[in-house]
């Protein structure tokens, strides 16, 4: 995912009313190559690190640069340790295997120590100013991967294709300015994934990953991600106390999305949205539902990634055509030529495929729980109630268009 912001009606303001703050990843060096697309038909193996900052008092960032281990209740609830963090990698597992139809499957391994880097999270920052290279971003890549490896110094990196940062902190990922005209808090992080371009705009055309084992192998991308998305600051001006609880499920899948080589689709200068809540790559699929669970791809992502291909009509001829949601085991994609370079893609999309409603399992303290949440349509200022029930870390849902926009 690369640079944009994207809108989101956040309803958890203190005062009590729905306010439109706005999604922001203001960096314009992020779009990713695409060698990693024929990797989207097999199996793809992750390798994630937890580390955490230097102890800071900052009122410039959330939290105090470690990871909150104090148990509680509530959306991605802590204690965020190492279970917690492999629960999350359990949704994405989840949601690519049934999206893909099966063709996808994601194999995940979190290394057991929190590492503690040398610095504290404001280092690691790129200004907000910067639309540029965010070489700060680099060094968290580097200074992470570099202690991994000091700790792990007879891993085997090089079975892993796809390698992610969990950090202490909330992802910089609200843009507050357009809200309130400031941000409170400019030092946290984005949560963006780094190609190898993306590092070769940092380091030089030249570079070639961060080296581990003895230097026998590199480190080639990293998705960086927060350890939750929970807003709790002080609007200083007004005295307001902000408090927003958001999932991080959909900008994992989101990111992942970019590993494997899906374009944004939105407009990633502005932030204005693209496809919607019809596919992955928008900010407004990322966050449906508070960020809970993304829809299914659209029909283009998923032919792009080799999971279906579309049946093409090759006559004016009157014919009747059968299309399937993906939900029910025969999902089928239309492919209309309008021109010589250009066509529609027509699919079936149903919410409730299999009519039982909607039921997303969770992990919390105790083991897993599978629920019916009865969601609402996620609208334009929804209110999110239903998700502000749900404890612990969401990984499955029945059906991922549950979260399509209100027909």
């Amino acid at each position: 995912m690369s640079a944009g912001s994207f809108g989101y009606a956040a309803p958890a303001l203190a005062s009590g009313g729905p306010h439109e703050l706005r999604l922001s990843h203001p960096l314009t060096a992020f779009q990713s190559t695409h060698p990693n697309r024929a990797l989207a038909n097999g199996t793809v193996n992750v390798l994630a690190i937890m580390v955490q900052f230097q102890a800071d008092s900052s009122s410039l960032t959330i939290g105090d640069g470690r990871f909150v281990m104090s148990p509680d209740s509530g959306l991605d609830a802590p204690p965020h340790n190492k279970n917690y963090f492999e629960n999350h990698l359990l949704f994405l597992k989840n949601y690519f295997w049934k999206v893909s139809g099966g063709k996808l499957n994601i194999d995940y391994t979190v290394l057991d120590s929190v590492i503690t880097l040398p610095h504290e999270m404001e280092y690691y920052s790129p200004p907000r100013n910067d639309t540029g290279n965010a070489d700060n971003l680099g060094l968290l890549y580097q200074d992470a991967w570099h202690a991994a490896d000091s700790l792990y110094p007879n891993f085997d990196f090089s079975q892993y294709q796809c390698f992610v940062i969990f950090h202490a902190g909330v992802g910089r990922d609200l843009d507050f300015t357009s809200q309130f005209g400031y941000d409170p808090v400019p030092y946290d992080l984005p949560s963006i994934y780094l190609s190898m371009k993306s590092l070769r705009s940092m380091f030089g055309t030249g570079y070639t990953g961060e080296p581990v084992a003895n230097s026998t192998f590199r480190i080639p991308n990293s998705i960086i991600m927060p350890e939750s998305e929970h807003y709790f600051i002080m609007d200083t001006p007004t005295d307001t106390l902000i408090d927003i609880t958001l999932g991080s499920n959909g900008l994992l899948a989101g990111n992942f999305g970019s590993f494997l080589g899906l374009p944004d689709l939105f407009d990633s200068q502005t932030g204005i949205t693209g496809i919607g809540r019809f596919g992955l790559m928008d900010g407004q699929a990322m966050f449906a539902y508070g960020g809970l669970f993304p829809p299914e791809p659209s029909a283009w992502e998923k032919m792009y990634l080799g999971w279906v291909t579309p049946e093409e009509v090759t006559s004016p001829v009157a014919t009747q055509y059968s299309l399937y949601a993906n939900e029910t085991g025969k999902y089928s994609v239309l492919k209309v030529p309008i021109s010589g370079s250009e066509y529609f893609l027509l699919e079936n999309r149903e919410r409730d495929a299999h009519h039982d409603g909607e039921k997303v399992t969770t992990y919390y303290e105790g083991g897993y729980h599978t629920t019916d949440i009865g969601l609402a349509y996620d609208t334009t200022y929804f209110d999110g109630l239903q998700i502000y029930h749900i404890n612990g870390v969401v990984t499955d849902a029945d059906e991922f268009d549950w979260a399509l926009p209100e027909p």
